[in-house]
């Protein structure tokens, strides 16, 4: 052994590895350190297993970093512990990551915490997992921080939780945040509460959603305030129902309200009701709405009333209608007036009876209109009356028809007159038949003119008959035409005399024809005269006879010539004599011809004189013979000339000829020609001569020859010398010879030429033989004798035959032959043959006053009708004259 440490190293060198491995232990033990640093990769490799356990410390630290580089994993697990604990720093780094990863446990076991400390990262990446799950807890408390740093994750998992359990905080605290987030679970849970409230925040975020729900109760409640705010959502979400639920108040309490935002709804929900009750408002502020709706009603009964005064708006709209249907009536008082205006509508109907009559006034005032009109109805009844009557204006107008529709009576009869007259007309519409006929009379007067015009009809129906007379007039006033026009008879009998006097009119010409016909007497002659004059003529014709019948006068006459024009004839013939006699001249003057048609002669007769002078033209002349024949005398006389100018021809003659004889002369003279042409023989008999005396040519002129053929003496002989002087020929030729008789002479004489050559012969004789000689002037006796010239042909003077025996001939040319006197055989009548026919055909073919003269007019006599061949005019008819040869004597 001596001998081996003075050997030089080229010999060493020169060994082979037979004889390296052939050395016995004690020899290599006595080679010096410096050999030992000398020997080659080779001569290493040679050494057996055996020769390296034998090693002494020193030897193996004078090896250098090469040397050991060169060493076999089998001679590396000969080693023993007490080699390995001595190796350098050096060394250890020295070697391999495959020479690491060969190590047995024993021999990394064997190293102390400062090798341990100076690995390099490299070797311990290197190490297995059984080598890892072996390592001394005071080796792994050795590592410094850029080991644990390094460490792969395969290493961290390879640990034992016994290793994980026995780590100081600093060695936890060198872990990575990436290192934490692989941990297997089961090393997680190994750590102690201790370990875990050392935790950096940093690693707890670290950590995956699979490894949070493996925590026992107990490691969640040591995590500090810090390490509890620091926590990620995911993290806490995915924490189990039983871990939330075991959770310390402070651990509650130290979450930030973005944790609670992202809490999911299951860990809320396993929240107990105690920990609830300890929780912030600003926590409770963070719960989102979705978490909100999710909790149990138990944990919303178990939050204080201080905790619900601070809730969120939201918060509260998001709660379920079963979780607000569970609330403490203090919950709900606990309200703030925000909270209760953010409140959706169906969490307002949530709630139950008890809950809403036990609300306090203030959180009622305060809800807002949208939120009263959502509420159900079964929450409306259970307010109180007391609640009702303190309730806002804008609160009740904001309730639905339908919400009206279901109070109770007694809650209507709660709410004041200031309230019921804010009411929109839509609510009031709302309420049915019922809550009106229960509505206190204060109440329905509190109502204003624009509520009234809106109201259904069947509830103004519903109105009983306590309740209608205390209606104010401006109210009766609101009510629309067609409200007016749906009431019942029993609905307008209750309404006083007062009130129909303020109708409005256009309300009176609403109501229906039925309603009408059923109204009072005593409601009708309230109506004042200017409601009268508005009435609708179907609602006049609806009237009732007996009802006509009570009418004043006034208001009749208060009735428009349109309405009188369109009353029914029975009711005209209900009015009674007094109401006729009272009626203006315009009520009567707008009566039609149908009307005037069917009045009873009663009526006709109580007319006054001035009423019949009134008249309109048609109006009489539509009046039946039974009426005129029943008229009064003064009637008569007191119509005016243009009404009778207007009467029609049957009229006329349906007056009697004891009207007739009434007549003043100024009604007479103003009947058209045309009425005098049409009056039957009788009426004209009835004139008295004092009448005919007054007649006008025209109207004389106008009688036909029927009617003069007609006339009395009498009555001739009244006429005066103009009137005959004024009559047609037609009319002198109708009258009879027994006419002409009497006729007196001034009368003849006022006739005019053509007329009395109109006048027929035998008429003429009449009047001459009759006539006084005195009075016969010598143009009449002239006429009546005709005056064609007649020759003398014997010399011994004119022989005229007398008219008996005569002859027939047309003297007067008038187109009808007559009975005259002739001249004797032994004279002759100078004649001409105007038409050339070979005959003497009348009078015009003769020269005497009924020649044409070339004018057209007839010749005065003979003489001026012979003049007319005078054509050299020296008044002597002669062969000269060129139609002298025309000239014959017959």
């Amino acid at each position: 052994t001596a001998q081996w440490s003075v050997v030089a190293f080229a010999d060493f060198n020169e060994l082979t590895d037979g004889q390296w491995s052939a050395m016995a232990t004690d020899d290599l033990v006595a080679m010096t350190t410096a050999q030992w640093s000398r020997m080659t990769s080779e001569d290493l490799v040679a050494l057996t297993t055996a020769q390296w356990s034998s090693l002494a410390t020193d030897d193996l630290v004078a090896l250098q970093n090469a040397q050991w580089l060169a060493v076999a994993s089998d001679d590396l697990e000969a080693m023993l512990a007490q080699q390995w604990s001595a190796m350098t720093s050096s060394d250890l780094r020295a070697l391999t990551t495959e020479q690491w990863s060969s190590l047995a446990t024993d021999d990394l076991n064997a190293l102390t915490t400062v090798q341990w400390a100076a690995m390099a990262f490299d070797d311990f990446n290197a190490l297995g997992a059984s080598q890892w799950s072996a390592f001394a807890t005071d080796d792994l408390n050795a590592l410094e921080s850029a080991q644990w740093t390094r460490m792969a994750t395969d290493d961290l998992l390879a640990l034992t939780e016994s290793q994980w359990v026995s780590l100081n905080t600093a060695a936890l605290g060198y872990l990575t945040a990436s290192q934490w987030s692989s941990m297997a679970t089961d090393d997680l849970v190994g750590l102690s509460t201790a370990q875990w409230a050392s935790i950096a925040t940093d690693d707890l975020v670290a950590m995956t959603t699979l490894q949070w729900p493996a925590l026992a109760s107990d490691d969640l409640i040591a995590l500090s305030t810090a390490q509890w705010s620091s926590l990620a959502t995911d993290d806490l979400r995915s924490l189990l129902g039983t871990q939330w639920s075991e959770l310390a108040t402070g651990d509650l309490v130290a979450l930030t309200t973005s944790q609670w935002a992202a809490a999911a709804t299951d860990d809320l929900v396993a929240i107990s009701t105690s920990q609830w009750s300890n929780f912030a408002t600003d926590d409770l502020e963070a719960l989102t709405t979705h978490q909100w709706s999710s909790l149990a009603t138990d944990d919303l009964i178990a939050l204080l009333t201080s905790q619900w005064a601070v809730m969120a708006s939201d918060d509260l709209v998001a709660l379920s209608t079963a979780q607000w249907a569970a609330l403490a009536s203090d919950d709900l008082v606990a309200l703030t007036t925000s909270q209760w205006l953010s409140l959706a509508t169906d969490d307002l109907n949530a709630l139950i009876g008890a809950q809403w009559s036990a609300a306090a006034s203030n959180d009622l005032l305060i809800l807002s209109s949208s939120q009263w009109a959502a509420l159900g109805t079964d929450d409306l009844v259970a307010l109180t009356a007391a609640q009702w009557s303190v309730l806002d204006t804008d609160d009740l107008i904001a309730l639905t028809t339908h919400q009206w529709a279901s109070l109770a009576t007694d809650d209507l009869r709660a709410i004041t007159t200031a309230q019921w007259s804010v009411m929109e007309s839509d609510d009031l519409a709302g309420l049915v038949t019922s809550q009106w006929s229960s509505l206190a009379s204060d109440d329905l007067v509190a109502l204003t003119t624009g509520q009234w015009i809106l109201l259904q009809t069947d509830d103004l129906r519903a109105l009983g008959s306590d309740q209608w007379p205390t209606l104010e007039t401006s109210d009766l006033q609101a009510i629309s035409t067609s409200q007016w026009s749906s009431l019942s008879a029993d609905n307008l009998g209750d309404l006083s005399t007062t009130q129909w006097t303020s109708f409005a009119s256009d309300d009176l010409v609403s109501l229906t024809t039925t309603q009408w016909s059923l109204m009072e007497t005593d409601d009708l002659i309230a109506l004042t005269t200017t409601q009268w004059a508005y009435f609708d003529t179907d609602d006049l014709n609806a009237l009732t006879q007996a009802q006509w019948t009570a009418l004043e006068t006034d208001d009749l006459n208060a009735l428009s010539a349109g309405q009188w024009s369109a009353i029914d004839s029975d009711d005209l013939v209900s009015l009674t004599t007094a109401q006729w006699l009272a009626l203006a001249s315009d009520d009567l003057q707008a009566l039609t011809t149908t009307q005037w048609s069917v009045l009873e002669s009663a009526d006709l007769i109580a007319l006054s004189t001035q009423q019949w002078s009134m008249l309109a033209s048609d109006d009489l002349v539509a009046m039946t013979t039974a009426q005129w024949s029943s008229m009064a005398s003064d009637d008569l006389i007191a119509m005016i000339q243009v009404q009778w100018a207007a009467m029609a021809t049957d009229d006329l003659r349906d007056i009697t000829t004891r009207q007739w004889s009434v007549f003043a002369t100024d009604d007479l003279v103003s009947l058209t020609t045309g009425q005098w042409s049409a009056l039957a023989s009788d009426d004209l008999v009835a004139l008295t001569t004092s009448q005919w005396s007054e007649l006008a040519s025209d109207d004389l002129v106008a009688l036909t020859g029927g009617q003069w053929s007609s006339m009395a003496t009498n009555d001739l002989v009244a006429m005066t010398g103009t009137q005959w002087g004024a009559l047609a020929t037609d009319d002198l030729v109708a009258l009879s010879t027994s006419q002409w008789a009497v006729m007196a002479t001034d009368d003849v004489l006022a006739l005019t030429t053509t007329q009395w050559d109109s006048v027929e012969s035998d008429d003429k004789q009449a009047w001459y033989v009759a006539a006084d000689d005195s009075t016969r002037d010598v143009t009449h006796a002239r006429a009546f004798i005709s005056t064609p010239l007649v020759i003398d042909l014997d010399g011994d003077g004119l022989e005229l035959m007398p008219l008996f025996p005569g002859v027939r001939f047309d003297l007067l040319d008038s187109g009808k032959r007559q009975q005259i006197g002739w001249v004797a055989s032994d004279d002759g009548l100078l004649v001409r043959d105007v038409n050339g026919n070979g005959r003497i055909d009348s009078g015009a073919e003769l020269f005497g006053s009924s020649t044409i003269l070339p004018s057209g007019e007839r010749a005065a006599d003979g003489y001026q009708a012979l003049s007319v061949l005078d054509s050299d005019e020296d008044g002597w008819l002669s062969e000269l004259e060129a139609d002298e040869s025309q000239v014959l004597i017959w």
